[in-house]
């Protein structure tokens, strides 16, 4: 989403707490025009796993272009993302 958005969405900013071999770890992402920069931040000690995604478009497109944001989310037990997943978010920074 990040990378490509949809055509509706003008600006998409991320807080994710994405589960590492080292642990969880935060990252904030944000995505305007097309230039995407990631940054790692700390995460409070012992705080459960949170995300959040806020996307920003004209208001009339918004009802028009739902978007299908569960896609972004990892079902619980799926284990921590593979190499490659990691390598597509950590380019950014």
């Amino acid at each position: 989403m990040l990378e490509d958005p949809p055509a509706a969405v003008h600006r998409v900013k991320a807080i994710a707490d994405v589960r590492t071999p080292g642990g969880l770890r935060r990252f904030v992402a944000h995505s305007v025009a097309g230039y995407v920069t990631v940054e790692r931040t700390g995460r409070p000690a012992g705080a459960p796993p949170h995300s959040v995604v806020v996307a920003i478009g004209p208001e009339d497109d918004a009802a028009a272009s739902p978007l299908a944001l569960d896609v972004l989310v990892r079902p619980d037990g799926a284990g921590t993302p593979t190499a490659r997943e990691l390598r597509r978010l950590t380019r950014f920074l």
